[in-house]
C-alpha cells in the first residue's frame, strides 16, 4: 500500500511517510511509520524504453546518457539486463535481410535484422560473439519460415560461406577502403583507387572490374615496391594501398550480388 501512494506527499493511505537513507546505489529510501514497510521508488528510465530509443530513434549512447541525465556506463548496465528482445514475426513469405552491427563501448552492442521488403526490424540480439549472434538470427529466421532472398551486410570475414548459397551484398566498402587510404591519399595510385571506390554504386560489375584491373596494372611497379625496414627486412613500401587494393579484389564477388537477385 505505502509505495503505491508514493512519498511525494508524505502522506501513505493517511500514515506518515519519512525517509530514512539511501542504498548502496543511492536510490532514496523510504519507511511507512503506520506499518512499518520500507521501499524505494523504482527508476523511470526503464530498460526497455533505453533500447527502444536506439532502435528505433538510432540514437547514440552519448545522447541517451545526456537525455536521461544518467552516466554512460549506469546506461550501458541497465540496457544489458534486456538478455533477447522479442522478435518480430511478418506475414511475408520472402524477406531480404539488411545486417549491421553497432558497439557502444570495447565489447558491447547490438546485431540488428531488418527486413528490406516491409521496412521494420524482425530480430535483434545483444553481441556476445558477432558470428554466432548472426547464425542465431538466421536460424530464427528460418524457423519462421522465412525464404531469405539476400543479405546485406558488412564484409564480416566468415559469414558469406556461412550464407551461402543466399546470395549476399556488402556494403561499406567504401568506408573501409577509405579507412585504409585517407580522405587524401597523397600518391596517384592511392587518389584513383579512391575515385574508383566511390564509383561503385554507378558501375556494373563488368566495367569496375574492367577499370580496377588496369589501374593496378598502371600502378603495378609502384604497388610492387620495396624498402628495407629497421630489422634488415624488405617489405612492400606502400603496405596501405596493397591492402585497400585487396580489400576490393578479395570481395568482387559480394560487391554487384544485387545484379542476379
Amino acid at each position: 500500500m505505502c509505495p503505491s501512494n508514493g512519498p511525494s506527499s508524505k502522506n501513505c493511505g493517511g500514515n506518515l511517510v519519512v525517509k530514512i537513507g539511501f542504498t548502496k546505489s543511492k536510490n532514496q529510501r523510504f519507511k511507512c511509520k503506520d506499518c512499518s514497510k520500507k521501499f524505494t521508488f523504482k527508476n523511470k528510465n526503464k530498460a526497455e524504453k533505453l533500447f527502444n530509443s536506439y532502435i528505433i530513434e538510432k540514437k547514440t549512447l552519448n545522447t541517451l546518457s545526456k537525455e536521461n541525465n544518467i552516466c554512460e556506463k549506469t546506461l550501458r548496465n541497465r540496457i544489458n539486463t534486456i538478455k533477447i528482445a522479442k522478435p518480430i514475426k511478418l506475414n511475408l513469405k520472402e524477406i531480404i535481410l539488411l545486417i549491421d552491427t553497432t558497439y557502444w563501448g570495447l565489447n558491447f552492442g547490438v546485431v540488428v535484422f531488418k527486413d528490406a521488403i516491409s521496412n521494420k526490424f524482425i530480430w535483434w540480439h545483444f553481441i556476445e560473439q558477432k558470428l554466432e549472434d548472426y547464425k542465431l538470427g538466421f536460424k530464427w529466421c528460418v524457423e519462421q519460415g522465412y525464404i531469405i532472398k539476400a543479405v546485406v551486410s558488412d564484409g564480416f570475414k566468415g559469414l558469406a560461406k556461412t550464407l551461402y548459397p543466399i546470395a549476399f551484398q556488402i556494403f561499406y566498402m567504401l568506408r573501409a577502403v577509405m579507412a585504409k587510404l585517407t580522405r587524401k591519399p597523397k600518391s596517384n595510385a592511392g587518389m584513383e583507387l579512391l575515385a574508383l571506390s566511390k564509383e561503385l554504386c554507378k558501375l556494373s560489375s563488368n566495367d569496375f572490374i574492367n577499370k580496377l584491373s588496369k589501374r593496378q596494372e598502371r600502378h603495378k611497379y609502384f604497388l610492387n615496391e620495396k624498402t628495407i625496414d629497421e630489422n634488415g627486412k624488405w617489405r612492400y613500401t606502400h603496405t596501405r594501398l596493397r591492402s585497400a587494393n585487396y580489400t576490393l579484389k578479395r570481395n568482387i564477388a559480394f560487391l554487384f550480388a544485387y545484379e542476379s537477385v
